[in-house]
C-alpha cells in the first residue's frame, strides 16, 4: 500500500521534477539528430554551422524524418512515465505530478539544458562536417570511376572505328588487299 503523508509527496513531486528533467534531456538526444542533419533549425545562428549545415531540398522528407523522430521519442517517454506513475501512485495521474514535471521541464532548460544545446550545438556541427567530408571523397571517388569508364569506353569506340575505316572503301574492297 502506498503511503500518502506529506513527506512521502514532497519527494513524488521531487521525483516528477527530476522525470521532466529527463524528459527533456531525452527530447534534447533526439533533437541532436534533426540538427546534425540538417533538418532542424540550430539553436544559434553561426557561421560555421551555417557552412556545414546539410540541406534538404525535399521537404517531405524533411517531415518523414520529423514525424518518425517524433514517434520514436514518444515510444522511448511512454514506458519511462507509464513506470513512474505505477511506482509512484499505482498508476494514478495527478495534477501536481504534471506540474512537476513540466516545472522540472523548465529547470532543466534554463539551467543544464544550456549546457546541454551548447555540447548538441558542437557535436552536431563536427558530424555536419565529417558528413560532408565523406561526401566530398564519396563524390571525387565516383567521379574518378566514371572517368575511367569513359575513357576505356573511348579507347574502345575509337578501336572499333579505326577497324571500320581500315576494313571498308567506296569500292568495297579492303585496304592493302592485293588484286
Amino acid at each position: 500500500m502506498i503511503k500518502y503523508d506529506l513527506l512521502n509527496q514532497i519527494l513524488v513531486i521531487i521525483n516528477s521534477a527530476c522525470l521532466g528533467g529527463l524528459l527533456a534531456l531525452i527530447y534534447d538526444a533526439f533533437s541532436f539528430f534533426e540538427i546534425a542533419l540538417g533538418i532542424k533549425n540550430c539553436y544559434c545562428e553561426n557561421k560555421i554551422v551555417k557552412k556545414y549545415q546539410l540541406r534538404f531540398k525535399v521537404t517531405a522528407i524533411k517531415k518523414a524524418i520529423l514525424i518518425a523522430l517524433d514517434i520514436l521519442y514518444f515510444l522511448t517517454i511512454t514506458p519511462i512515465c507509464a513506470i513512474f506513475l505505477y511506482k509512484v501512485s499505482l498508476g494514478i495521474l495527478r495534477w501536481y505530478y504534471v506540474c512537476a514535471t513540466i516545472i522540472g521541464v523548465l529547470l532543466y532548460r534554463l539551467s543544464i539544458g544550456v549546457l546541454a544545446k551548447k555540447i548538441i550545438l558542437i557535436l552536431s556541427v563536427l558530424i555536419r562536417y565529417l558528413l560532408n567530408v565523406l561526401r566530398a571523397y564519396l563524390k571525387r571517388k565516383i567521379e574518378r570511376i566514371l572517368k575511367s569508364f569513359k575513357r576505356n569506353s573511348k579507347r574502345k569506340m575509337s578501336n572499333k572505328k579505326e577497324l571500320i575505316m581500315l576494313c571498308s572503301t567506296r569500292t568495297g574492297n579492303s585496304k592493302g588487299r592485293a588484286e
